[in-house]
């Protein structure tokens, strides 16, 4: 709640990171597979039910329906402006206080492709 009051931008709780050590084909390929995976998740959301609940500490249904409502959502398919800002604010705050190092590189994998 503090992040979003004095920012006015959601938490960023998590992202999936692909090396950019890795060819751009294997990135993309990586993107696409992720956006399928969660798309597929969205669209049939009793599907996962399962694999969250083996994988889940709290196995209430209602706390495991909150999880995936958590995670898999319109900001994991696409982050949007808003998003974006948001890691960016994120990664800016932890720069100043010396958790992550400063960077001048774009945020997202295919940032300056052309």
């Amino acid at each position: 709640e503090w992040w979003e009051a004095s920012t006015g931008l959601p938490l960023p709780l998590g992202g999936i990171a692909v090396s950019r050590s890795l060819p751009l084909e294997t990135q993309r390929a990586v993107e696409q597979a992720v956006h399928r995976s969660v798309s597929r998740a969205r669209l049939n959301p009793e599907e996962s039910k399962q694999y969250v609940a083996d994988n889940a500490q709290e196995m209430d249904p209602a706390v495991c329906r909150a999880h995936i409502d958590l995670y898999v959502n319109d900001y994991t398919l696409d982050f949007g402006q808003e998003g974006t800002e948001a890691i960016q604010q994120l990664l800016s705050s932890a720069a100043r206080v010396g958790v992550v190092p400063d960077s001048e590189r774009g945020l997202f994998w295919d940032d300056n492709q052309a």
